[in-house]
């Protein structure tokens, strides 16, 4: 099973493989959650799919069946904010790294705490 980020169809599609292929199935969504050129998808540990939606300055995570679980972020500047996120990683310790284009920055987000603020992970991993 993959999760693959459709950002043209404003959509994340899972790939199931098949005897004879694959078949997408897109995440569910309403219109007050809707993505909006979602462009990177990361898993943690338990399954749950972590989204980068980067016209909407945010992520989004659902569970391993598509349910939403939240959202954190918003445009601006500040830790927990982004400007045009494009990708998203989870590490073994489940700390999630998003990258934030326009601020030239990759911040990282506490497993526990997720949808709080986040902090700037320098290179070296130590937080500031």
């Amino acid at each position: 099973m993959r999760n693959v980020a459709d950002t043209y169809n404003n959509r994340i599609v899972e790939l199931v493989a098949r005897r004879h292929g694959a078949r997408a199935v897109g995440l569910a969504r309403d219109g007050r959650r809707a993505l909006h050129s979602p462009t990177g998808v990361a898993l943690d540990a338990a399954g749950n799919v972590y989204v980068v939606d980067s016209e909407n300055n945010r992520v989004e995570v659902f569970d391993s069946s598509g349910r939403f679980l939240g959202k954190w972020g918003e445009r601006g500047i500040g830790p927990g904010e982004f400007s045009q996120p494009t990708a998203i990683a989870v590490d073994c310790n489940g700390d999630v790294y998003v990258t934030d284009t326009n601020n030239n920055r990759v911040e990282r987000f506490d497993p526990v705490t997720p949808f709080g603020s986040g902090c700037l992970a320098r290179a070296c991993g130590h937080r500031r």
